[in-house]
């Protein structure tokens, strides 16, 4: 399980140009499994759900299935 913290600011622009910025803070857990070889190298693997959850005006809220690949050296 991990638990993401993103802090930042967004900047909206409306059609006539207005412009409002906005606080944004985003909480994302994800879990997941992986698969890490045994051996000092190799390939991993990772499958894992999401689920972000932000104080945007826009962009709410996101859910999803996240894949990873890697290699370990």
């Amino acid at each position: 399980m991990t638990l993401l913290i993103l802090i930042g600011n967004e900047t909206l622009i409306d059609f006539n140009g207005n412009k409002a910025k906005n606080y944004l803070i985003e909480l994302a857990p994800i879990q997941g499994i992986y698969y890490i070889p045994r051996l000092n190298s190799g390939i991993t693997f990772g499958i894992g759900i999401y689920d972000r959850l932000l104080t945007s005006e826009v962009y709410k809220n996101d859910f999803g299935i996240k894949a990873e690949i890697g290699v370990k050296s």
